[in-house]
């Protein structure tokens, strides 16, 4: 897939996930429609300004809209990544077969994460203590 197909395909699918269609991300990108529509059939690609412009309204890197990343957000300085499928089941109180503790549900980079703030972080802490606390109380008892 050359960048410029991966740009369009990348473009298409945030602007679809956010709900939006050409010429209202045509505003927040302040360009025309007719622009939106040359990028996501890949006749043409936005210079750096308006991929950057693109990126930070998708919130995601310019590097994942152009396709050298599968990965939308970076990974920055006070941030946490959390496995996702171990959340789900902490949730559900049980343990995947891969998992072998769950003490480590914020440590690995899990190939499905999700990077989350501080206080996201906490937040999902707090309400995962109570599951981890009766998933450790299971295990001391066999």
């Amino acid at each position: 897939m050359t960048s410029t197909t991966s740009f369009a395909t990348r473009l298409r699918q945030l602007r679809s996930a956010a709900g939006l269609n050409q010429q209202q991300l045509a505003g927040f990108a302040r360009v025309a429609q007719t622009t939106i529509s040359s990028w996501e059939t890949g006749s043409s690609s936005p210079d750096v300004d308006e991929l950057v412009r693109l990126a930070r309204h998708f919130a995601c890197t310019t590097d994942y809209m152009v396709g050298l990343s599968d990965h939308p957000q970076p990974i920055a300085p006070d941030t946490w990544i959390v496995d996702l499928e171990l959340v789900e089941a902490i949730r559900a109180e049980k343990r995947p077969e891969h998992i072998k503790s769950t003490d480590s549900w914020a440590v690995v980079v899990p190939s499905r994460h999700q990077v989350l703030t501080s206080t996201q972080y906490s937040r999902l802490a707090q309400e995962l203590a109570p599951h981890i606390e009766r998933l450790s109380e299971r295990q001391r008892r066999r």
